[in-house]
């Protein structure tokens, strides 16, 4: 009886052993993939491909900007503006701080990164954009801008 026991046992591990083992792999998605893994693997250094890449970190992995910036910078330095961008149109809450890093990782490029993105965001860079006219002096009634014929009182002048 305890040798029956024993073996059955033995041969219950042996086939639950035997099923876990055969189970196939789960995929590893990209978002557990670190970027070094996943961007040669998946983008081959093919411009929209790296920034759709970039954009899925940040949107959809939730991964810090500035890290997938530096990093994909690191890989790809020649495409340092088309990731910026990328960050940028994923988390334009962080644009001060995705330029910063893609300046940082990539400083050979800092002036064309920063050209670049103050013309595809100007109202970032605290310019206006096309939608509002800009300030001219024209712009200002006369008299300054308090409005009126210019007399030159006011009521604090008096």
């Amino acid at each position: 009886m305890r040798k029956t026991l024993l073996v059955s046992s033995m041969a219950l591990a042996m086939v639950s052993g035997m099923s876990v083992a055969n189970e196939p792999a789960q995929p590893v998605t990209s978002c557990e993939m670190s970027l070094k893994e996943y961007m040669p693997a998946n983008t081959a250094g093919d411009e929209e491909a790296v920034a759709a890449a970039v954009r899925e970190r940040i949107a959809v992995c939730n991964d810090s900007a500035t890290d997938v910036v530096t990093e994909t910078v690191g890989l790809y330095p020649e495409l340092a503006v088309t990731i910026t961008i990328a960050a940028i149109n994923a988390s334009p809450e962080q644009i001060a701080e995705i330029v910063a890093a893609a300046v940082a990782a990539a400083p050979d490029q800092a002036e064309e990164i920063v050209s670049i993105v103050t013309e595809e965001f100007p109202t970032a860079a605290g310019r206006q954009g096309s939608g509002n006219p800009a300030f001219t002096p024209a712009s200002v009634p006369p008299g300054g801008s308090g409005g009126g014929t210019g007399g030159g009182t006011t009521a604090s002048s008096s």
